[in-house]
């Protein structure tokens, strides 16, 4: 397994810029859940 070094920066919303799994900015799926933070 390949970890990319990056900041976890979190919104006042309290969701994250990077997938919190693999540190990627592209294409990410994300849950139905609207509060879901990830």
């Amino acid at each position: 397994i390949h970890h990319k070094s990056t900041i976890f920066a979190y919104d006042d919303d309290g969701k994250s810029f990077y997938c919190t799994l693999c540190a990627n900015t592209d294409t990410v799926v994300v849950c139905d859940n609207a509060d879901c933070p990830r």
